[in-house]
């Protein structure tokens, strides 16, 4: 009863054991009646419907870890996909601030040649192409 209990429970060697166990019980069956009486025929059965039992038993822990299996690589593609879906967002991101800093820099050095180039009018610097008058806080 233990070796069945440890084999359906999924115990390392459970199965062997109970194997061993079945093929004892035959033997012994065979030695003490012989194989033509009543006796080594339920003996037998028994030990064959134990071990149909753990072999199906076995077969549908196997179907059980194909299918976690199955379920683990689905959800490793699920995951891929998002993951390149991210790293496509990331990139038109970047591509959008490359542009957002080129923009900058451009805006940084036309206003410098506007103040440069704007000749002393005081504390007011005017940029009439940006629509700006600027009013210099130092005096």
């Amino acid at each position: 009863d233990k070796a069945q209990a440890d084999q359906a429970a999924g115990v390392e060697g459970a199965g062997a054991k109970l194997a061993q166990l079945y093929q004892q019980l035959i033997g012994s069956s065979r030695d003490a009646y012989g194989t033509s009486g009543p006796e080594y025929a339920a003996d037998r059965q028994r030990a064959v419907s134990g071990a149909e039992a753990a072999i199906k038993a076995e077969q549908d822990r196997l179907n059980r870890a194909a299918e976690q299996q199955q379920a683990a690589v689905a959800a490793a593609e699920r995951s891929a996909s998002l993951l390149d879906e991210g790293n496509s967002l990331a990139a038109i991101a970047n591509g959008k601030l490359d542009t957002l800093i080129g923009l900058m820099e451009r805006g940084q050095g036309d206003l410098s040649r506007i103040t440069t180039n704007s000749g002393d009018f005081g504390n007011w610097w005017d940029a009439p192409q940006f629509g700006l008058t600027v009013r210099n806080p130092l005096p």
